[in-house]
């Protein structure tokens, strides 16, 4: 049985040893590699909510779930088409922002299309607070206090999955400037030459392949 670990701010949680607990959909899944019998450290009440117009950036609290950036009519499409990605309501409800990018899944619902939206991150790390590009971000590398992206960049996603409450085979994400892929059982990847493919249950390392060529392709790039 799990140890749930209160503390008085983030300061504190980042001195226990344990998992971050936001929206919990990660450490409630039944697959999730984090270890069982690993204590959760409940972080959430400490997370801002709340979703800033900075001009052409949006600034997003790291405890927003995936249901109140949808119903934001500060969120742009391409976002928004992102989170819709999952499909449940019951888990759109309890996921939060934060927790999907610290979780670094490679099925990932929203780091393609945050990585291709210019996204930073403001990080807690114990000697203090840091802001860094989405893709310098190690998982277990502090606590995710907000996200910053451009409302204005053009964002184009792609997703294959076999239903839609599948496991994404290949999620996708491409801007002028950006591209980010997550490739089911590789990893995530922030350009196309670092790609990796390997073959498992949800499809061969040549079917990955052929998807991320394709996407790309109907991005428009070469």
């Amino acid at each position: 049985m799990r140890e749930l670990i209160r503390v008085n701010s983030l300061e504190e949680a980042l001195g226990k040893k344990g998992a971050y607990l936001a929206g919990g959909t990660e450490i409630l899944r039944l697959d999730s590699p984090l270890d069982k019998a690993i204590s959760v450290i409940d972080i959430l009440p400490f997370l801002s909510k709340e979703v800033e117009d900075e001009g052409d950036w949006i600034r997003i609290g790291a405890g927003c779930t995936f249901s109140s950036l949808l119903s934001s009519a500060l969120i742009p499409s391409f976002l928004k088409e992102a989170l819709s990605y999952m499909s449940s309501p019951e888990l759109r409800e309890m996921a939060t922002i934060g927790g999907n990018i610290a979780s670094f899944r490679d099925d990932s619902f929203l780091i393609p299309t945050l990585a291709s939206a210019y996204a930073r991150l403001e990080v807690l790390l114990p000697g203090g607070k840091e802001c860094i590009p989405l893709s310098s971000f190690k998982r277990d590398g502090g606590i995710i206090l907000s996200i910053t992206v451009s409302k204005t960049a053009d964002v184009k996603n792609f997703r294959e999955s076999l239903t839609s409450h599948s496991h994404a085979v290949v999620t996708a994400a491409f801007s002028s400037e950006c591209e980010c892929y997550a490739v089911k059982g590789s990893g995530i990847f922030f350009d196309h030459d670092s790609l990796s493919f390997a073959s498992d249950m949800y499809g061969s390392a040549e079917y990955k392949r052929y998807l991320s060529e394709l996407y790309r392709s109907e991005s428009g790039r070469s």
